[in-house]
């Protein structure tokens, strides 16, 4: 039931509008909701990115089917079966619980779509860090950083209850729990009792202030800069500092020396070929990474020219999608006549893995056997070749140049951060080398 003063009707459409070209949705639509303003009567489309079947659909909600069909018994005999399948079941699920969220975004004060959207799922006005990390992770961000999120949320959470006894209800901790000292001593707590690298901690840190950064930058929320509890100038100068680590290695960093031993072994295997034509794949592509060979197309490629691209999203929700250049070399067409696709794909991997997760899986597992049989650091991994790339690239363009021709960062400063950290290593070794050699 709608209330008497809403401003929106809320209203689910099956968008059979389009076809769906990803193999993983051949024959489904997406449910999409459609939110009407009331003082202007002008609809809109909300995705949700749950994809079903038409006849799936209509058994599950066949109140949108037009009465005429419903009428037929033929229709009634068959909505019972699909409804109460439990897979069917959890997709009905999932609707209703984003339909759900769209409702309880409404507020009397809220009259445009734009208002609804940014309001979608939020707590507002909270003081709890609860809420706070379920808002910053309904924005669009990577299922990895809501992990992260998460995890720093619990380790938090768990310093707070530490003394509780386990068959005690637990306290959400506030905003306003959270002080200098608080931090301090839960630094101490994660390294010192816990056991965790400073590495770790610092992650947990930087976690916890952008969950932090979120509720300050809501007027809805009493928390404000004047209670802030990391280091900022001008405003807490008494503030909590997150700590360098300065002793951190860089991830996935292989060095010169490192990458020729890989790239000079002969594979043995058809698997430690896939394994190894995969990692050149991506570093001659500039960090093709998985997902994208997985997914690339013949109609992307033009060999007479030499030329092919494909695009990527960051998230999944994410709208736009870039577009990547790639200049094909013998080296691609070599890798390529080796796992030669038969239809739409230019790879056979959608033939020999179901998913892509499938596909990473079994190259982590031969990178795991390649490093010990030749000899790598533990480092190298599938996504050593796209850090090795962009560490050969920056030795002769800076890292504007990168960005601009290959679409690799939407800001410099993102890229020249990645470039500084990978080439911090090497440098450190070519320092000490010279030092030997006099």
């Amino acid at each position: 039931m709608q209330s008497a003063n809403s401003s929106f009707t809320f209203r689910l459409y099956l968008d059979t509008r389009y076809i769906n070209s990803n193999v993983d949705f051949i024959g489904k639509f997406e449910v999409k909701i459609r939110i009407t303003a009331k003082h202007d009567s002008k609809p809109k489309l909300a995705k949700t990115g749950i994809y079903i079947k038409e006849e799936i659909f209509n058994a599950l909600y066949p109140s949108y089917v037009a009465k005429r069909i419903r009428a037929k018994k033929s229709f009634q005999d068959s909505i019972g079966a699909i409804a109460n399948k439990e897979e069917n079941q959890i997709l009905k699920e999932q609707i209703d619980r984003d339909l759900r969220e769209w409702k309880n975004a409404e507020t009397p004060e809220i009259r445009t779509f734009e208002q609804l959207k940014a309001n979608k799922g939020f707590v507002i006005g909270s003081n709890l860090l609860r809420d706070w990390v379920i808002n910053y992770n309904k924005r669009d961000i990577s299922e990895s950083q809501k992990v992260r999120i998460e995890s720093s949320y619990k380790k938090i959470n768990q310093y707070f209850n530490r003394k509780k006894p386990d068959a005690k209800p637990q306290k959400e901790i506030s905003l306003y729990e959270i002080t200098p000292k608080f931090l301090n001593d839960w630094e101490s707590w994660c390294t010192d009792v816990k056991g965790h690298t400073l590495t770790t901690q610092i992650g947990y840190a930087q976690n916890l202030r952008s969950i932090i950064n979120k509720a300050i930058s809501s007027q809805e929320c009493s928390f404000n800069k004047s209670n802030y509890p990391f280091y900022l100038q001008n405003e807490n100068p008494e503030g909590y500092i997150i700590k360098e680590d300065n002793n951190k290695p860089v991830a996935k960093y292989v060095d010169d020396k490192e990458r020729e031993l890989f790239m000079n072994y002969t594979p043995q295997t058809e698997n430690e070929q896939l394994a190894c034509d995969i990692w050149l794949f991506s570093y001659y592509s500039a960090g093709m990474n998985a997902t994208d060979m997985y997914n690339f197309k013949w109609k992307n490629v033009d060999l007479d020219k030499g030329i092919g691209h494909y695009y990527r999203k960051k998230t999944k929700r994410q709208r736009r999608q870039i577009l990547k250049p790639l200049i094909i070399s013998e080296k691609h067409l070599e890798i390529i006549q080796r796992h030669k696709g038969k239809n739409e794909f230019v790879f056979n991997f959608q033939e020999k893995f179901e998913t892509k997760k499938k596909l990473t899986d079994h190259i982590g597992k031969q990178f795991q056997k390649l490093r010990k049989k030749i000899g790598l650091s533990d480092n190298f991994s599938f996504m050593s070749a796209r850090n090795s790339s962009f560490t050969n690239l920056s030795k002769v363009a800076s890292s504007n140049e990168i960005m601009e021709t290959l679409g690799t960062h939407s800001k410099e400063k993102t890229l020249k951060g990645y470039i500084k950290r990978l080439n911090q290593t090497q440098k450190v070794k070519d320092l000490y080398e010279k030092l030997n050699e006099t």
